[in-house]
């Protein structure tokens, strides 16, 4: 049973009424058609239509086929006669006629007659492409040969022939058109209902990708989730002998930074007197010593064999026994003098040394508050890896929201433009 059958059979059954009227039980339910369907459908009511518009234009393609193959014929006749070399315009005439048989010689050739032959009939397709062809052609054989001057002059019959033929081709041409005019139209309906079903597979492909990608979002969530629940029970197991550590390093670096700001008092005061010595010191090794504590006295401080400073200490003892000018104002100059005595006393080595024990304190507590620092990366890492993957599993989910409402509309379009074709509400399965 072919679908056409199909849809008249679900449109519902059908009683007599008073003077062999027919109608129907009750309103028929709206034909459930899934995409395969439609396309069958549309492929079917296409032939049945188009076939009878097929069938109006034999006559007109039978007859146009019989006129074409006899101006063919002609054409080829003439293109073997010549025009009289005794004429004086013997040369022009041929240089036309050359001109004429080069551009015809291809002219309604390969048109592609659409036969009926052994009871085939051409498709819808085959019949326009023909008939454009055809009036492509014809145009280019008037300008050609029909609007040609010169020729009639020497081969005054020929043409005539050639213009009555044409005349006849056209008409028939303008008789095709009018059989083909009706379906014409209704291709332009077909042509909205696959538009349409185009519109409803590739929106519905694509709800498929993204409910597909929204499936994998899911997956990603709840691992991720997984994996910041795993990061939290880790934190708990750590317990306090963690969270200790960490508290204990954290007031170990306070104390740190503390012996950090008393070490660099002293070095502050002294570092523009260091750079004043460089300029005049002519011993290189203590040149050396003043360049690196004034351009950074701290690194040097830490390198400057902890916990004694020697290369510290032996600078600030030349300062002392130096006779430079090294500030005016005699209160600044006191200051310098002060610090100067107090590193070359060894004010710095109990401080270094102290800072020497913290750094080994340091290390030690380290090593005990690293696991609870690295749980804590983590679970920070793993929290906000959730966060981006919720954001991305909503913004898939309006993503395929809109979809959805795309596809339903397309599906409502299609459905309209089927129910006009079918003569029945259509709804897409």
């Amino acid at each position: 049973m072919g679908l056409l059958d199909y849809l008249k059979r679900k449109v519902g059954p059908l009683k007599e009424t008073g003077g062999g009227q027919s109608e129907a039980v009750a309103e028929p339910a709206a034909i459930r058609l899934g995409l395969e369907e439609v396309e069958r459908f549309l492929a079917e009511r296409e032939r049945e239509e188009f076939g009878e518009a097929i069938e109006k234009a034999r006559d007109p393609i039978e007859r146009l086929e019989n006129e074409v193959m006899e101006l063919r014929q002609g054409i080829e006749g003439f293109s073997r006669k010549e025009p009289d070399s005794g004429h004086r315009f013997y040369k022009i005439a041929s240089q036309m006629k050359q001109g004429f048989d080069s551009r015809s010689a291809k002219l309604f050739v390969s048109l592609g007659f659409p036969g009926f032959a052994k009871g085939k009939k051409p498709s819808f397709l085959e019949v326009t492409e023909f008939q454009e062809r055809l009036l492509k052609d014809l145009q280019t054989f008037s300008k050609t040969a029909l609007d040609n001057k010169y020729l009639p002059e020497f081969f005054k019959d020929d043409t005539a022939e050639f213009s009555l033929l044409a005349k006849r081709i056209s008409a028939l041409a303008v008789e095709l058109d009018a059989a083909l005019a009706p379906a014409r139209k209704r291709q332009l309906v077909f042509s909205g209902c696959r538009k349409a079903l185009e519109k409803v597979s590739s929106s519905k492909a694509r709800v498929n990708e993204l409910e597909e990608g929204l499936g994998y979002s899911r997956e990603r969530v709840g691992e991720a989730g997984k994996n910041a629940e795993a990061c939290k029970k880790r934190m708990a197991e750590l317990g306090e002998r963690g969270a200790g550590a960490n508290q204990e390093l954290v007031e170990l670096r306070a104390r740190k930074n503390r012996l950090f700001a008393e070490l660099m008092r002293p070095l502050s005061v002294l570092r523009r007197p260091f750079r004043k010595l460089e300029r005049v010191c002519p011993d290189k090794e203590l040149k050396k010593i003043f360049r690196d504590y004034s351009s950074n006295p701290w690194n040097s401080l830490l390198s400057d064999s902890v916990p004694d400073a020697p290369r510290l200490r032996k600078a600030c003892k030349f300062l002392l026994e130096s006779g430079e000018e090294l500030e005016k104002d005699e209160k600044v100059l006191g200051k310098i003098r002060s610090a100067a005595e107090s590193v070359a006393g060894g004010a710095c080595s109990p401080l270094l040394a102290d800072l020497e024990e913290l750094n080994q304190q340091e290390k030690e507590l380290e090593k005990d508050a690293a696991p609870l620092i690295e749980a804590r990366k983590n679970q920070e890492i793993a929290g906000k890896e959730l966060e981006a993957l919720k954001k991305q599993l909503e913004g898939d989910g309006e993503a395929l929201k809109q979809r959805r409402k795309e596809l339903k509309a397309a599906e409502l379009e299609l459905a309209e433009k089927l129910s006009g074709l079918a003569g029945a509400k259509v709804a897409l399965a």
